[in-house]
């Protein structure tokens, strides 16, 4: 007997995942427009492809956001986080929301796949992409005040990051890693953690529909 749904009037779903009724805590970083904002909650349900979560606020659909699930409160090392996006927001029954996200494992694949067409003919980087969602503070050279935002990927001579705040080609940044947050020798040769590296805005990618975008960063010698 299938599992009946929680939300009434989201069982026309496109989720191509069987769901399974979790109740664990999960931890949500978004993009707000003064800063990263941080939350923990509980998951409703999950699948491999995505999960249904309770909020009390509202959010906006086709938000980017960063999951940690299970969340573990007690470890205070650092936790993985999945990229992922709203794709349905429910009014509850009573007050709240109910929140569904697909994971960005599957949906990034498929953007990821057509940025790289869109930059292959002009993408500076020369080094092997890897994919990591690590917590990074982006600050521009002239200003005192970073940004804590979150890569999408990192190589040994630069990193993407998603933002809200404008960017220009041309603009120099100083970059801090997280201590622990490259286990690779490769990226680690280029990379001081836990230190301001200089870096310099080398393309923007905006995301229609969305207040984020996509900012390319390669480092440099300060």
């Amino acid at each position: 007997m299938s599992q009946p749904t929680l939300v009434p009037g989201l069982h026309h779903e496109h989720r191509r995942h069987p769901r399974v009724q979790l109740n664990l805590p999960v931890r949500l970083r978004w993009l707000g427009p003064l800063g990263q904002l941080t939350e923990v909650t509980e998951t409703l349900d999950v699948s491999r492809g995505g999960m249904l979560f309770y909020r009390r606020e509202p959010c906006r659909p086709r938000a980017f956001l960063w999951v940690t699930f299970p969340y573990d409160a007690a470890v205070r090392l650092a936790q993985p986080e999945t990229p992922a996006r709203v794709v349905r927001v429910k009014q509850a029954p009573g007050r709240g929301y109910l929140v569904a996200v697909e994971f960005d494992a599957f949906a990034a694949q498929r953007a990821a796949n057509a940025r790289a067409r869109k930059f292959r003919d002009f993408d500076r980087r020369r080094s092997e992409r890897i994919p990591l969602a690590l917590p990074i503070r982006v600050r521009p050279a002239d200003s005192p005040w970073p940004e804590e935002t979150m890569t999408i990927d990192v190589c040994s001579d630069g990193v993407l990051f998603c933002t809200t705040r404008l960017y220009a080609p041309g603009d120099l940044v100083r970059i801090t890693l997280p201590n622990g947050a490259l286990r690779s020798t490769l990226l680690r040769s280029r990379w001081a953690l836990g230190a301001e590296v200089p870096a310099r805005v080398v393309r923007i990618a905006r995301i229609p529909g969305s207040v984020e975008q996509q900012v390319g960063l390669a480092l440099h010698s300060a």
